[in-house]
Parts: C-alpha cells; structure tokens; sequence
C-alpha cells in the first residue's frame, strides 16, 4: 500500500508499473553501478540467446529465464565494493535485497546464479539456505550459473565484439558460430578454458568459430 501511494504520487498518470521486476533490477543497478552498464547488458543478451536456444530442447521451465535475466544483469554489482570480490559481495547483495516480481526462494536461487564459480562452491553457499531451498535446486544453480559464467566469457574484454551468435547441437557437441565486429580473441581464449565446466554442467562440449564481419 505504501508503495502504490509512493508510484501514485511520483507519476499521477502512471501509478502501476509495467514490470515491477525490470523496475527491481533497474534500481538496484542505479544504486551498486559496479560494471560497466554497455557490458552487462552484452551479458544479459548472450545469456538470454543461450538460454533459448537450450530451453526447448531441455524442456526447461520458462520461469527460469527471470533467473537468468536477473542474474546476468545483476552478477557484477559487487564490484561497487571489491571488485577482486566481487562474486561474494554479489552474492550477499543479491539474497539480502527485496526484488519484485521474485519470491524469497527465488532471489536466493538468483543470488547463487549470479555468483556462480564451481559446483562445490554453490554446494556450499546452498547448504546455509537449505531451510527455503528445494534438493534440485542445486542443479538449476548449477546450470543457469554456467550460462551466466560463459555470456561473461562471451564479453570478456568488455568491448562487445559479438554481435551475434549461431547455435546449434550436434551430437554432445554445442556449436557457437560468433558473428564478431571485431577480434574477439579473449572470448576465444574463455570459450576454450571453460568447455569442461559447461559439460559438466550440461552434458555438452562447447565448439565456437568466429568469424569478422565490417559493418556497413
């Protein structure tokens, strides 16, 4: 209620938001601006390219792109405290903030996405919020964490030269065509050293290929 007159007074001829979750992720943005916002957003838009092309195969939940959206916008806002700690201090921040649209369980999970590393790892951060947290919830984590961890991958020199991607599975093979403005040889350099955690997690090795196209 207190919120509603807080809308309905700052903006009459709008007081109901759209989408209180983009409003969520957008303020928090504006208060923890740790990345650089042309990155991010280069993470978010992989992150969610990857997760569509792997959804309906694996019949995921639709649900879980929320998690995936929320996480990837939100995994470097710990950077406004330590950037050499980031993932800890994102981590924190995540599962301590009142995010719309997401329940409690929901924002933990997001937390544990964002700040995704190692398997071991989410085992243990999980197991201090097995109170709300579901026995599958673990693989989810592990899984959408491993998206979010190779989008990162996918801007690692946070110039964006990817601007688009071809996927495709053959086998237990996942194919990633790179359609690239410019060198993307850090990308290149993630994608390699990051195959065996993407298997692990999703029973795929990961092939890419970059290619450089000029603009017109």
């Amino acid at each position: 209620m207190r919120d509603g007159l807080f809308y309905e007074m700052l903006n009459p001829d709008k007081p109901q938001l759209n989408n209180v979750l983009e409003e969520s992720i957008h303020n928090m943005l504006q208060l923890h601006p740790g990345g650089v916002l042309e990155h991010v957003k280069q993470v978010n838009k992989l992150a969610l390219q990857l997760f569509d092309f792997l959804a309906p195969i694996l019949t995921l939940p639709a649900r879980y792109r929320s998690y995936v959206h929320a996480a990837s916008l939100l995994y470097r806002i710990g950077s406004s405290i330590n950037y050499y700690q980031f993932t800890k201090h994102t981590q924190y921040m995540i599962a301590q903030a009142r995010i719309d649209g997401l329940s409690h369980r929901e924002i933990v999970l997001c937390s544990l996405i964002a700040s995704h590393k190692t398997k071991s790892r989410t085992h243990q951060l999980a197991s201090t919020y097995k109170d709300i947290l579901e026995e599958s919830d673990e693989t989810v984590v592990n899984q959408l964490g491993t998206l979010v961890q190779l989008a990162a991958g996918l801007d690692r020199s946070e110039t964006q030269p990817i601007q688009d991607i071809v996927i495709a599975v053959e086998g237990k093979t996942m194919l990633l065509k790179l359609l690239c403005s410019h060198s993307a040889a850090a990308e290149m350099r993630e994608i390699a050293d990051f195959t065996k955690e993407f298997e692990k997690a999703w029973g795929l090795s990961l092939k890419a290929q970059a290619g450089v196209f000029s603009k017109m």
